[in-house]
């Protein structure tokens, strides 16, 4: 993110805490059976910190969609309402339901379709509990604690540790200022003296045509109009950027007006032609980055006046293609697209 202005952020770091059980693991502690006779069965249970119902543990007597409630008793105001499509036999159901403090919360089904297995023979042994925390403290049929209705193995976790919030300021002072040479114009082949000062490193782009890319005083002799981009760093690893344009009059060749060449379609998908007229053999054809790396490279020893090159394997973006040999040089910028 690139901040135009000073600004504060306030910095927490949360620690998750761990995943505790409560409630039997299974229903084999006890007999009982698929309960499906109505859907006011359920467990009661108390809220003594707050947590999060990650899942229960569930067996089902049939697929289907059943609809988990928590009330604020029985009876009581719905709290959460979640329905989940339910796989036959046993499953683990996520909720992911929060609880706030609170006694004698209800969690039940409610609807047509229950079939659900619950214990019904006296093998519950409430409360089943993690102090301080959860208490499942029975069911609400008659007795209470003879029956275990259809929600094992409850998976919980109390909210993240937080620390305390620490502001932390970011400070944007104003940028530096970059001077640069004024823009130029020189005859083909002569060159010209390019300064930019205001930091401690420099980096000019593209660097076809410089003597020292790198430096705050470079030489410039582009074989065709440029436009140089410096970028500047200072002492704090801040950087500004400035430009100059080096305007080309005239081509560079040895003297033979005939000497001629041009690239279509440009821009390219990445097959150009290349046509040359009245050139010397053999000449390379070079194609370079703006930074100066070299991506193609071929020599045309031949006599043809159409050369076709491929340069679609190359990402799209601006080059610079070169024809030279001893008698000449020619550059022109190519764009992929």
């Amino acid at each position: 993110e690139y901040l135009t202005e000073t600004t504060n952020y306030y910095i927490e770091e949360s620690t998750p805490n761990e995943l505790l059980s409560v409630g039997p693991p299974d229903r084999f502690f006890g007999s009982g059976g698929y309960f499906g006779a109505n859907d006011l069965r359920g467990l009661f249970f108390n809220v003594y910190s707050p947590f999060i119902i990650e899942s229960v543990r569930v067996y089902a007597n049939g697929a289907g969609t059943r609809n988990i409630q928590i009330l604020d008793g029985d009876g009581g105001e719905v709290i959460h309402s979640v329905f989940k499509d339910l796989p036959d036999g046993e499953s683990v159901v996520d909720l992911n339901l929060a609880m706030d403090v609170g006694d004698g919360y209800y969690m039940k089904i409610t609807g047509a379709l229950v079939d659900l297995f619950r214990i019904n023979d006296g093998s519950p042994d409430y409360p089943y509990e993690i102090p301080g925390i959860v208490a499942l403290t029975g069911s609400n049929a008659d007795p209470s604690t003879d029956f275990y209705y259809f929600f094992f193995d409850w998976k919980i976790r109390e909210p993240d540790c937080v620390s305390p919030r620490t502001m932390a300021t970011v400070i944007v002072e104003p940028g530096f200022d970059v001077t640069i040479s004024d823009d130029v114009t020189i005859i083909a082949g002569e060159s010209t003296t390019l300064t930019a000062s205001g930091g401690t490193t420099y980096s000019w782009s593209p660097v076809i045509g410089l003597s020292d890319p790198s430096a705050a005083t470079t030489e410039a002799n582009p074989i065709i109009t440029t436009t140089y981009t410096v970028t500047v760093t200072d002492e704090d690893g801040c950087t500004s950027t400035a430009e100059v344009t080096v305007t080309v009059e005239g081509n560079l060749s040895t003297g033979v007006d005939e000497m001629s060449f041009s690239l279509h379609p440009n821009p390219s998908t990445g097959i150009i032609n290349v046509n040359a007229s009245n050139l010397t053999y053999p000449y390379t054809i070079e194609v370079f980055t703006l930074d100066g790396k070299t991506v193609y490279k071929d020599e045309n020893r031949g006599n043809e006046s159409v050369t076709i090159i491929d340069l679609s394997r190359l990402a799209n973006g601006m080059y610079y293609l070169r024809l030279s040999n001893g008698d000449f040089e020619f550059i022109e910028k190519v764009i992929l697209q």
